[in-house]
């Protein structure tokens, strides 16, 4: 059987990575060697930054409708039990809001593959043995680096009926399982050749951190397809793929940090808390813009409406546009976007609410104006210098532009193959 992309594990960065390829138009095959779905919970905890990427693939309303909330306290309850009432801590602080599908094979096991030029021929069986995740790092000849700590943790899902853990029944438990945790990482996500590694492939992390785990696996997912799509397509070099390991091992690295015991948190897509905007940053969202010429009873958008995993979205920040500068940011970067194929684009003029013209409105996909000024604020942009910023489809901003269609062409060169 031939396909685009074989996906060797059916987990939750497994299955991002298909519907992120399928959405770009490759055909995918996953196999997982299990011969049953996981009957219970793992990873459970969300990170606000993988559910904005659940937004841009359309499956938020689905984690929705099927997930809850975080509680607030955490129960420590004694085993055996002492008769005293369980301890409780503030688990987590609730915030209020400011402003077609692959077949999955189980019991399919990846034996070996050998890389070739054109294509990689992949070996399978179908079998319910077990194979640990070293081997697979080291066929791919990268190195696992890490501890497994000398001890053991157990972790359950269960039913209990009122406020006690006390005499549950049997037929209460979901799953119940004891291991011993990991927290360890390869040295790259690929050896510069066409198999990658994400997800508890490349990083592994301990019980208290297993909700890294299952996040940075999805975002992994995110940096990768995107580039797999556009190389696959011949619309980008083979080169770009090498930036998937040279961007996710240091953020990898951080999270296995965190939960190491280190006295200070590293931050490599920066948090943005310093009022600046920069490449590599999360691109932030921004809401209450409406369309030029909208009624004030008009839907407000926001940008996390208009990002999407299979186009770069350019964000022209025009300024004061009846100056001419603004209009020239408009024409040179409408003119330089042009230039490249089409679909894979969007351009987005963003106007400050202070003015409405709509004399370059023509010459882009859509024209937003900022009614509260969040789009100004977030990126950092003053209305008097026009600005384009860049933002992926994995939701990363990738570059800041103030020197018109040249810096939009020096961009873009490295991203699509020669135009």
């Amino acid at each position: 059987m031939s396909t685009n992309v074989l996906i060797v594990g059916a987990g939750p960065t497994g299955l991002a990575l298909a519907l992120l390829l399928l959405q770009n138009g490759l055909t995918v095959r996953i196999i997982e060697k299990q011969s049953r779905f996981h009957p219970g919970e793992r990873g459970s905890g969300i990170q606000p930054r993988t559910l904005e990427l659940y937004k841009f693939l359309g499956i938020l309303p689905d984690i929705h409708s099927q997930s809850a909330y975080m509680p607030e306290q955490i129960k420590y309850y004694s085993a055996p039990d002492d008769g005293k009432p369980p301890r409780t801590s503030i688990f987590m602080e609730l915030l209020k809001n400011s402003p077609d599908r692959p077949l999955l094979e189980l019991s399919t096991e990846l034996q070996s593959f050998e890389q070739h030029p054109d294509h990689v021929l992949a070996r399978m069986i179908k079998t319910n043995d077990s194979k640990q995740i070293q081997e697979t790092a080291t066929q791919l000849g990268t190195s696992f680096l890490g501890e497994s700590p000398a001890m053991e943790a157990v972790t359950g899902d269960i039913y209990v009926e009122g406020d006690t853990l006390t005499r549950i029944p049997v037929r209460s438990f979901i799953t119940w399982i004891t291991l011993s945790p990991n927290i360890r990482m390869v040295d790259k996500f690929s050896n510069g050749g066409r198999v990658f590694i994400a997800g508890n492939a490349a990083h592994v992390h301990s019980p208290t951190g297993g909700w890294q785990g299952m996040n940075t696996g999805v975002q992994d997912s995110f940096n990768l397809a995107w580039k797999l799509a556009l190389v696959h397509k011949g619309l980008a070099p083979q080169s770009i793929l090498e930036t998937y390991s040279s961007e996710r091992t240091p953020h990898s690295r951080s999270g296995r940090e965190i939960y190491a015991d280190t006295a200070e948190i590293p931050d490599p897509y920066r948090s943005g808390e310093d009022g600046t905007a920069r490449g590599g940053d999360r691109a932030p969202d921004a809401p209450s813009l409406t369309h030029l010429g909208a009624n004030g009873d008009a839907p407000r958008k926001s940008f996390f409406d208009l990002f999407t995993t299979t186009q770069h979205t350019a964000l022209i920040f025009s300024g004061l546009i009846s100056g001419l500068t603004g209009e020239n940011t408009v024409t040179e970067t409408s003119e330089a976007l042009r230039k490249y194929p089409s679909g894979y684009l969007k351009s987005v003029l963003v106007l400050p609410r202070t003015d409405t013209s709509n004399s370059s409105s023509s010459l882009v996909d859509m024209t937003l104006v900022d009614t509260e000024g969040w789009a100004y604020k977030n990126y950092a942009v003053a209305v008097d210098t026009p600005t384009v910023i860049i933002v992926r489809p994995d939701g990363y901003i990738g570059a800041l532009v103030t020197s018109g269609g040249s810096g939009i062409r020096k961009y873009f060169s490295a991203i699509f193959s020669q135009m």
